[in-house]
């Protein structure tokens, strides 16, 4: 999702010779400024975006198992929720 906005905003992403190195933080880091001169996401939104990576998005894609609760779990599926719209 983040990847298809930069594109069709035409935002400037990292470079790397291997597309496989790209992480989200790449795709994060060129909306975060965009939104800083357009201002089309919510301040909350980013924080709450940026908390659930941190928290629930990054170490749920690793193969231990984390002990998350459902709470903190329903929030992020919201946020992302929202960041999608936003980005609509």
């Amino acid at each position: 999702m983040i990847e298809d906005f930069c594109d069709a905003k035409r935002l400037p992403v990292r470079y790397h010779r291997s597309r496989d190195r790209l992480d989200s933080q790449d795709f994060w880091d060129p909306i975060k400024v965009e939104n800083q001169n357009s201002g089309f996401l919510d301040a909350s939104l980013i924080r709450d975006i940026e908390l659930y990576r941190s928290r629930i998005l990054n170490p749920l894609s690793h193969t231990t198992i984390a002990n998350i609760p459902k709470k903190e779990i329903e929030d992020a599926i919201e946020a992302v929720e929202r960041l999608k719209m936003a980005l609509q």
